[in-house]
């Protein structure tokens, strides 16, 4: 709940951006798109906390919500599409279908059905955002700032998904809940059969072939 609440307020703010560098009117409406698709998915999280007994969540607080920004608009949409889309979105595709294999609570299948309906396409928003930075008049700069900046921003998702327990509680299973140590299984197939061959393939110039960093 608390995550896809998150990802609706950074979202609205990279559509932002979007706008304020003349973005594509087809990719903000697919933005704006994907700001209200994450307000459904938290209030239906809300829902489902509600009915496995969960107790009232805080406040966010607002610092959370909003996305740093110390580098010029370009670099900041470029940075946190990378951060947002193309790797956490594009993780949570498999991730959610994994959650959804294993729970047999109504209401939980119900919002893990919708989630991952809208993930696929949330993935998709992010590439497309991306190439379109990298055929841009920008596009030079892009894919040097993205060589630069990727091996931090896959360490650092690696780190969040790294380690933790293989078992759960009793009946956590049947309310969607993953085993921490399920997601580092999911992030290294993404890896491998997603992140790899097409970073790779963005960040080769004029034909060349690339490696993408460790």
């Amino acid at each position: 709940m608390v995550a896809e609440y998150t990802s609706a307020a950074h979202t609205h703010t990279l559509v932002g951006w979007l706008i304020e560098i003349g973005a594509s009117p087809d990719l903000v409406r697919e933005g704006l798109r994907i700001v209200d698709d994450e307000l459904v998915h938290a209030e239906l999280s809300a829902e489902v906390l509600a009915l496995a007994g969960g107790g009232p969540v805080p406040p966010l607080p607002r610092a959370a919500l909003r996305l740093p920004r110390a580098e010029p608009t370009e670099a900041a949409v470029l940075h946190w599409n990378v951060e947002i889309f193309c790797l956490g979105e594009t993780v949570a595709v498999p991730l959610f279908r994994k959650m959804l294999a294993g729970t047999t609570q109504p209401q939980a299948r119900r919002l893990l059905r919708r989630i991952v309906a809208d993930e696929a396409r949330h993935r998709d928003f992010g590439w497309t955002l991306l190439d379109s930075l990298l055929a841009g008049p920008w596009g030079e700069e892009a894919r040097l700032r993205l060589g630069v900046g990727l091996p931090a921003a896959l360490a650092r998702i690696r780190e969040a998904y790294s380690g933790g327990a293989s078992t759960l509680p009793e009946g956590a299973r049947e309310w969607g809940l993953l085993a921490p140590a399920a997601y580092g299984e999911v992030l290294r197939q993404v890896e491998r059969t997603w992140w790899r061959p097409r970073f790779a393939a963005r960040l080769a110039a004029d034909g060349a072939r690339a490696t993408l960093p460790g």
